[in-house]
């Protein structure tokens, strides 16, 4: 017994003497929480020299697309067009029907209302009217063609009222559109084609944008996560005329790309590249008598973003935020006033334009002139799109989006020296569950563009998820899981305030940052599947090898599918999902996950479901809906229905192969 307490005495003085940082992996450890010791142990590992982190810069870039000379093998079919008030609506629908298609054109309005045979009027706002649209008009389409962002307004003149109303008729729609086509009754559902003019800069030189457009390109690049079955493609038309030939040739192509955009008579496509980063134009300018406003400034970012600030020299700082400041960050401040900087902790929304206006005023009668903005204010309301409404899309948007459109049209006369938009790399690849938060980070994108046009300074960078601080930070370990099996890891806050104070200076408004392991991060893509946005990412990056434990190719588990009775392609299909259910949840691939306990146990999520699901659609071609990979279902009878659908659909193959083979025969007779 003594020496049981002289071992823990021991033990206590051996701990009293750790560090807060080695206390907390020791904490990890005993809890066996596995990701976050990951992401705890790299963090620290880069915190010895964490400026040093190796982490690269991208941009997206427009390359030529090559279109064939060839008249098209056109087949007839049905279109849905959300016609446009501009006529280019009509227009391809008259070049359509020319080619004996059938289209069925609908235009916004203010009730559901059939105003002939083939044309409607539905409200934007409304979901049930989409639902409706589809239940009556119940054929299967070969594409839906959105183009109701084509309409163009005075953006300088343009309040946040016609801003947030746009986005009904532009973002709104187009998430009810998704909801009704993927809850419909087709067992064929059509391509996904969005449409909008000027929403994108396309070239080295920084395009007018219109930007009010830019937030459905973040929402398609999350439907093409979310819904590979819709192939969402992302359409951007110049101002240089033939619109309808241009969309009646894409229309035609059996193309993959998804990010399209018209530019003098050619098509461009989108990709992403390294950026390669020149000398500064401007170096990072901070001044001690001048101020800085950083919105978001109470949380955990904000404050690493005030002290990096004072580092350069600032000494009059002004925070906002919605809340009021915690413990921790008071704490911060006083360590910033302690050190002669002047802080202003201001409590407000900065999506409503007279509080920002307010703001504003407290620095001009108080303070040195303004001369820089970091706008790094943001909230979270995820889930998958299926799920959302359009509440929780304006949530989100309304702080981004809301609130840099007040501090642009503000100070858009005063001399500043940056104008910093923290955005994310959600709205350059897309993430599934966060449609939301991707599209109102493409917003801040068209801002930056639509600033530099004006001769102001801006910058939007896309961030990746930051370590220690952030929205990112604060993710529970399933999350965690996901991102860290994507390959993605968290931001060193010093590596990404280095890579900040580079960027400032930068030619480009948009600049991309993200820590990630391209090899592991395209492995969620079923081979040849990927992005055409990241195919010059594909061809510089090796892959991967994954060990003795690596997942079979889909070919070879489909061979041993053919040529396995009954059980054992149960077992063959059991093995497969336990090996991907691990992968997505981040389980050793020595110790698979129990195929007997339910999904939702194992700590799958909707998110996570859909995924399972369409990566079982494209490497085995077995179509479930994705209600079945959800609930109290598990590995085993998850197996089981793959099982016989898998077998149902050999067994639907089977009589056509054998009336080809009597047919064989038969001319075979006849030859003789």
């Amino acid at each position: 017994m003594n020496n049981s307490y002289g071992d823990l005495a021991n033990l206590f003085e051996r701990l009293a003497q750790l560090s807060p940082e080695k206390l907390q992996l020791l904490e990890l450890l005993i809890k066996q929480d596995r990701a976050k010791l990951e992401n705890s142990l790299e963090a620290q590992f880069n915190g010895l020299n964490s400026v040093s982190q190796q982490i690269q810069s991208y941009k997206l870039n427009w390359c030529p697309l090559s279109v064939s000379d060839r008249e098209p093998n056109w087949s007839e079919g049905s279109w849905l067009i959300l016609a446009d008030n501009q006529g280019i609506g009509k227009g391809l629908a008259e070049k359509l029907k020319s080619k004996g298609d059938r289209c069925v054109l609908v235009f916004p309005g203010s009730t559901y209302e059939r105003l002939s045979e083939n044309t409607f009027t539905v409200d934007p706002a409304q979901p049930q009217h989409f639902q409706r649209l589809l239940s009556e008009n119940s054929v299967a389409y070969r594409g839906a063609i959105h183009l109701w962002n084509l309409g163009e307004t005075a953006l300088g003149d343009m309040s946040l009222e016609t801003l947030s109303q746009s986005q009904i008729k532009g973002c709104a729609s187009v998430l009810h559109l998704v909801q009704a086509l993927v809850g419909s009754s087709s067992s064929q559902l059509p391509r996904l084609w969005l449409v909008t003019r000027g929403a994108v800069s396309v070239g080295e030189k920084a395009e007018p944008v219109q930007f009010p457009s830019a937030p459905v390109w973040g929402l398609g690049r999350t439907i093409a996560l979310e819904h590979p079955e819709l192939q969402c493609t992302c359409l951007d038309l110049g101002a240089d005329g033939q619109e309808i030939e241009f969309l009646w040739q894409q229309l035609s192509l059996s193309s993959r790309e998804s990010q399209i955009a018209q530019r003098h008579g050619k098509a461009y496509g989108a990709r992403l590249g390294l950026y390669d980063a020149e000398k500064p134009q401007n170096k990072l300018s901070v001044a001690e008598n001048s101020s800085y406003l950083i919105t978001g400034g109470l949380g955990g970012l904000g404050i690493k973003l005030a002290q990096w600030l004072v580092q350069q020299g600032a000494r009059n700082l002004v925070l906002v935020g919605r809340s009021s400041a915690s413990t921790s960050a008071q704490s911060a401040i006083a360590q910033l006033e302690a050190k002669g900087v002047k802080v202003i902790v201001l409590q407000a929304d900065i999506s409503n334009l007279d509080q920002t206006n307010t703001v504003l005023d407290q620095i001009k009668a108080s303070l040195p002139p303004l001369r820089g903005i970091i706008h790094a204010a943001g909230v979270l309301d995820d889930g998958i799109l299926t799920q959302l409404d359009w509440k929780r899309f304006e949530r989100v948007m309304s702080v981004k989006m809301g609130g840099a459109w007040n501090l642009h049209k503000l100070t858009q006369g005063l001399p500043l020296d940056f104008f910093v938009c923290f955005s994310s790399i959600t709205s350059v690849l897309g993430n599934a569950g966060q449609g939301n938060y991707a599209a109102a980070n493409a917003f801040l994108d068209g801002l930056a563009y639509y600033r530099r046009s004006l001769g102001l300074p801006s910058l939007t960078v896309n961030w990746g998820p930051w370590g220690e601080v952030g929205m990112a930070a604060s993710m529970g370990n399933r999350e965690q899981t996901r991102l860290s099996s994507l390959g993605i890891r968290p931001i060193v806050p010093a590596a990404g305030m280095s890579i900040l104070a580079d960027s400032i200076g930068q030619s480009s408004p948009e600049i991309a940052v993200i820590d990630v392991n391209w090899a592991k991060f395209l492995q969620q893509f079923p081979s040849g599947l990927h992005p055409t946005l990241l195919s010059n990412l594909v061809a510089q990056t090796p892959s991967e090898s994954q060990g003795s434990n690596a997942i079979q190719s889909p070919e070879a588990i489909k061979q041993q599918l053919q040529e396995a009775n009954l059980e054992q392609r149960q077992q063959i299909l059991a093995r497969y999902l336990q090996n991907l259910v691990g992968q997505y949840l981040g389980y050793d691939p020595s110790r698979p996950p129990d195929p007997y306990q339910s999904l939702n146990e194992l700590g799958l999520d909707s998110l996570t479901s859909i995924q399972l699901r369409n990566k079982v659609k494209a490497e085995l071609q077995i179509d479930l809906p994705v209600a079945k990979f959800m609930g109290e279902t598990n590995i085993d009878l998850l197996a089981k229905t793959l099982q016989e659908q898998f077998t149902l659909g050999s067994l639907l193959a089977a009589p056509a192969s054998a009336e080809l083979n009597a047919e064989e025969e038969e001319m075979e007779e006849i030859t003789i």
